[in-house]
């Protein structure tokens, strides 16, 4: 519920005598959501988008956006492929680290997909910056909110608020932001999520 206080305090003066008015307005409704056509769910790794689409499909289905026809598109930004990486994820033998990360990024954000039972998801898998691939993916989207996570785990918060901050200023689009950390940590199952 919406609730929206005015105070007017002013005084008027004439020749004889000074009177104070005062005006209180109060009005209370329901906050109207903007209605939100494309939107970008944004994450650093696969594990951290997992909280992110957990919280983009709580905000579509409360919403009603997933009855008005609003298409989700996930992105993975891959800044590099790093030097010590799970055995499950090793590049098989002659394939190019980029291009298995890129592969792996993409099977497990379409299951994260799949998951989230919403229709229209696509999947993006990108190299770069990710402050600057989050804004480009953003615009080449046409999307009219990103969803995107911080969290200050392994010292990497200020890592993390750089990119936030960038894209908070940069964007082309209106901007959410879901605390991660505590759901990363706790490795739950989520409710939109199977």
């Amino acid at each position: 519920m919406l609730v929206v206080a005015a105070f007017a305090n002013f005084s008027i003066t004439s020749s004889e005598s000074t009177a104070n008015v005062v005006f209180i307005f109060l009005i209370t409704g329901r906050i109207m959501m903007k209605y939100y056509d494309r939107i970008l769910v944004a994450a650093d790794s696969s594990e951290q988008c997992r909280p992110i689409l957990e919280r983009a499909c709580t905000f579509i289905q409360r919403e009603g956006l997933h009855q008005k026809g609003t298409q989700l598109s996930l992105l993975q930004v891959l800044e590099h492929v790093p030097s010590s990486v799970p055995s499950d994820i090793v590049p098989p033998e002659g394939m190019d680290g980029i291009a298995w990360m890129e592969q792996y990024a993409r099977t497990r954000l379409s299951r994260l997909a799949e998951q989230s039972e919403l229709l229209d998801t696509e999947v993006l898998v990108v190299e770069g910056s990710p402050k600057e691939e989050i804004v480009l993916a953003a615009k080449r989207q046409h999307a009219d909110l990103i969803v995107m996570g911080t969290h200050e785990r392994h010292g990497l918060h200020r890592l993390h608020s750089s990119t936030t901050d960038s894209v908070v200023h940069n964007a082309p689009c209106d901007v959410l932001i879901v605390h991660t950390s505590c759901e990363v940590e706790k490795g739950g199952e989520y409710s939109a999520l199977g």
